[in-house]
């Protein structure tokens, strides 16, 4: 994934690496909670029986949206 924003409810993304091997790349990426009263957490990426292997994880950033436009907040951790 390059220049995404995700955006919304009570979780913004979820990739399980279930068996064999799992590649991800973020770069430019972007998790903004919505205001909908969910308790957010901005993604849940994690092996649960296969192999996960993170190639790029790049200027990946908690954000909030003012006006229109995307204000980058934490850099977020690789998982």
């Amino acid at each position: 994934m390059t220049n995404v924003l995700i955006h919304g409810g009570g979780r913004g993304m979820a990739i399980y690496a279930d068996t064999g091997t799992t590649r991800i790349s973020f770069e430019n990426v972007f998790f903004v909670p919505s205001p909908d009263g969910w308790e957010f957490f901005d993604y849940d990426i994690r092996a649960t029986g296969g192999t996960l292997i993170v190639d790029k994880w790049v200027n990946v950033r908690a954000a909030t949206i003012v006006d229109g436009v995307i204000v980058p907040g934490a850099s977020l951790p690789s998982p």
